[in-house]
């Protein structure tokens, strides 16, 4: 009689264990992560893009069906983007993700952002499932030569019929190898020389010696000027 009340009881524990076990792997498919993977190669060497700041925004919401199955529905401020996102393919999905990005940063509409580590990347938790932009928003100052193509990214993804909700962006960055543009020097003008010039030229060179040598000479001037006024004018009262 006690072995079958043990009996009884370990079936209602399994079977609650059981019960458990389904509800909590519902609940954690509501949700996931994001995690960017900002790196790329350069003169053989591997770069990663630490210190850059990536936003994500949710475009459309996602429902995992019980057949396997995912629903996608645009979000209402994105409506004008709205379109059959499981039959869209890659070039398409490029594209609609660069006016994704252009309407989000002229709106302001990003929701979440994060800086890059050492290692180039930033994670993104508790996000419910659905379709999400990642985007570069803003480089670091040694990060400005590289390029960072925005992307569309699904959570949950899909791997060989399994759903995966710890998904990871690895995205297209290429270097822009761009000479720096130095801005263009005004010609020389050819400065006049002799006279009041040579003065001028003297007085932001310092030269004293020029100055007085000049200074003496206009006196001198004023003075055979005086003199001859003045000779002038006793020529004029002898003729009287």
């Amino acid at each position: 009689m006690i072995n079958r009340i043990h009996r009884t009881i370990y079936g209602c524990v399994l079977l609650l264990v059981m019960l458990l076990s389904s509800h909590l792997a519902v609940w954690a498919q509501d949700s996931g992560s994001i995690t960017v993977e900002a790196k790329t190669s350069r003169n053989e060497q591997t770069i990663y893009l630490s210190g850059d700041t990536f936003a994500v925004t949710q475009i459309a919401d996602a429902q995992v069906l019980e057949n396997g199955g995912i629903v996608y529905t645009t979000r209402e401020k994105f409506s004008q983007f709205e379109t059959s996102w499981d039959e869209k393919n890659a070039s398409q999905l490029n594209t609609l993700a660069s006016q994704l990005e252009t309407y989000i940063n002229q709106n302001h509409l990003e929701e979440f952002t994060q800086v890059t580590a050492s290692d180039g990347t930033a994670l993104f938790q508790n996000l419910n499932t659905g379709i999400y932009l990642v985007f570069r928003q803003k480089a670091d100052e040694a990060n400005k030569g590289y390029t960072t193509a925005p992307a569309l990214i699904s959570i949950p993804d899909t791997d060989a019929g399994n759903y995966l909700y710890q998904v990871k962006a690895d995205l297209k960055i290429n270097w822009e190898d761009k000479p720096i543009q130095e801005s263009p020097k005004e010609p020389e003008v050819e400065k006049p020389s002799g006279g009041v010039w040579n003065l001028l030229n003297s007085v932001k060179t310092g030269d004293s010696t020029v100055i007085v040598g000049w200074i003496l000479l206009g006196i001198l001037a004023l003075f055979i000027i005086l003199i001859l006024i003045r000779k002038r004018k006793n020529v004029k009262s002898n003729i009287k």
